[in-house]
């Protein structure tokens, strides 16, 4: 099986821990996968359906952010919590 790096959309940022927004959050995968399933419904296409059950700022972020800007910590932790669904396709060798 071989593995590429994706993006979860066209747009979506490369993930920066000194620079991480709300808005990019919500453009990635999110964080503390604690359920996993894959639901194949045939062999061309599957579903990946990750659950966030929580997020832990103090390991997400340096102590420096978190006391300097605990708004934008927490709308991004926010935004790193809930429920992730990936369609999977094959792609090309």
């Amino acid at each position: 099986m071989l593995f590429r790096q994706f993006h979860l959309f066209a747009d979506s940022p490369a993930f920066d821990v000194h620079n991480q927004t709300e808005a990019s959050q919500a453009a990635q995968f999110g964080y503390n996968n604690d359920y996993t399933e894959i639901l194949d419904s045939n062999r061309l296409r599957a579903l990946l359906v990750v659950n966030h059950e929580y997020t832990n700022e103090g390991i997400m972020f340096p102590a420096a952010q978190r006391e300097s800007e605990p708004r934008r910590v927490r709308a991004v932790g926010r935004s790193a919590h809930g429920l992730s669904v990936v369609e999977l396709k094959p792609f090309p060798l």
